[in-house]
């Protein structure tokens, strides 16, 4: 808990971002993925865990070819919810 505490207080958009999507109805992920894919035609592109103690989150970022993105949060539970959406992404390489 102490971690997420810090993510909270250092990041505070951080909580605001995920606080609604955990209040909300989520569904399961894979269901959430094949309806990124079939309706948005995005692709997973990015994962990355945040694992403070007592819990763990799964973040990942689906993108599409015309530039539309997901950003998605999966609990232990495998049920997912989005944390925000999004157009003209950019992906930049390491150098940048």
């Amino acid at each position: 808990m102490k971690w997420l505490a810090f993510l909270l207080v250092m990041f505070p958009s951080f909580a605001w971002a995920i606080s609604p999507c955990l209040n909300h109805p989520r569904v399961p992920r894979d269901y959430f993925v094949a309806l990124l894919a079939s309706e948005a035609q995005e692709h997973l592109t990015w994962q990355g865990l945040i694992a403070p103690p007592n819990n763990k989150y799964l973040f990942e970022l689906f993108v599409s070819d015309e530039g539309s993105w997901t950003l998605v949060l999966t609990g232990v539970d495998s049920l997912s919810c989005t944390v925000g959406t999004g157009n003209q992404w950019i992906p930049f390489s390491k150098g940048h």
